[in-house]
């Protein structure tokens, strides 16, 4: 903890890290406050997803979301506006609208999240 605080802080420890075996008491005692979350069932694409989309997105959350809690394997691909991806995005399919979850098993291209939710469910749920 001392060298992140020297290295990225200002170089004060906050208190609720200096207290030791108490941190971690306290952080374990949070931890059971929390719902518990268990993956759910999918099927596993034959070849990786790749979701296009901004990090600030709500509809990109509800994908990553819906593919996280199945453990999923997909390719994150950073967009903003005027980047190389959104240009590459717009170059493989003709489209630069996000957020666009690619599944090339079927060759799939799906735009927002309601239309990609549902094709993941289709494809993958159980």
């Amino acid at each position: 903890m001392r060298h992140l605080v020297d290295r990225y802080g200002d170089g004060h420890v906050p208190l609720a890290l200096r207290l030791g075996p108490l941190t971690t008491l306290a952080s374990g005692l949070a931890s059971l406050a929390l719902p518990r979350v268990r993956a759910i069932a999918s099927e596993a694409p034959a070849r990786p997803l790749e979701l296009f989309a901004d990090e600030t997105s709500a509809e990109a959350r509800q994908i990553r979301q819906w593919l996280c809690a199945r453990e999923i394997a997909y390719r994150w691909r950073t967009c903003g506006r005027g980047s190389a991806k959104l240009a590459e995005l717009a170059e493989r399919t003709g489209r630069a609208e996000l957020p666009a979850l690619l599944d090339p098993g079927p060759g799939v291209d799906v735009r927002g999240a309601g239309a990609a939710v549902a094709h993941l469910q289709r494809t993958y749920g159980r």
